[in-house]
């Protein structure tokens, strides 16, 4: 069955086609891309300085603690900061880019697969205090620039 709430409420064609396999058997959802993403080309401007607020930090959503600051965020393509993903399962991410995340520990051997920005290699990356899931850390290959950065998932940061 394909979902059609994209073309009822007035959009002329569908991002997304969620399918519902036939029951019996646990109900799965997949989200298709239409068109596979490109990877960004990344864009070291900062936000506009003079809309962050230098008081203002991003907080781990779970436990409170001061993960990094809007100050921190920047452009890695014409969307800005903030970029949607679908990650290998269709599952879609909203992440924000910064420079520096404190309050992180990275997990795990870094890889390529399934990066979202070609010629870097990821690492998950969780909070300090909690070990809840914050996002990625990207690492470039020899000669990027810039030579590393985070990607953090905007649902697992509060501001405070």
């Amino acid at each position: 069955m394909l979902s059609e709430v994209s073309q009822r409420r007035g959009a002329r064609a569908p991002i997304f086609r969620v399918f519902f396999p036939e029951w019996p058997g646990p109900l799965r959802i997949w989200a298709l891309e239409k068109k596979a993403p490109q990877a960004p080309t990344i864009q070291p401007e900062a936000l506009d300085q003079e809309e962050v607020d230098p008081e203002v930090l991003w907080l781990c959503r779970v436990c409170g603690r001061p993960i990094t600051s809007p100050a921190q965020a920047f452009a890695t393509g014409p969307g800005g900061a903030t970029q949607v993903f679908p990650n290998p399962l269709g599952q879609l991410r909203v992440i924000v880019t910064v420079r520096e995340a404190q309050g992180c520990d990275r997990v795990g051997t870094p890889t390529q697969e399934f990066t979202w920005f070609e010629g870097y290699s990821w690492t998950v990356v969780v909070c300090q205090s909690c070990g809840a899931h914050l996002g990625w850390h990207y690492q470039g290959d020899p000669g990027r620039s810039p030579a590393q950065f985070y990607g953090l998932l905007k649902a697992a940061l509060v501001e405070g």
